[in-house]
């Protein structure tokens, strides 16, 4: 469930920075860049960039602390959107 949760939450992440015009993306960026919150026996990062000015990408590191566990070490979700052209004027 929270792997469900956290993907939605990169998705939800990538269309608001896609969405965002050009100058209001870093901003957005940085609020969510290296957030972190537990899921878990798992430490969960965030890291939000955006690649060759066409696609936001989320990556959330899931990185469990307990080594007695048979969960997995570690795992990430990466998450690609296209940015969307804001500059576009209404007539």
């Amino acid at each position: 469930m929270d792997y469900l949760n956290f993907n939605n939450y990169a998705r939800t992440i990538a269309r608001e920075v896609s969405l965002a015009s050009a100058d209001r993306r870093p901003e957005i960026i940085e609020k969510y860049n290296d957030y972190s919150d537990e899921a878990g026996v798992y430490k969960v990062l965030f890291n939000v960039e955006t690649q060759d000015n066409e696609d936001v990408i989320v990556t959330v590191k899931f990185k469990r602390g307990n080594s007695f566990l048979i969960l997995p070490e570690q795992f990430d979700i990466v998450y690609r959107m296209k940015l969307e052209d804001t500059s576009t004027s209404t007539q």
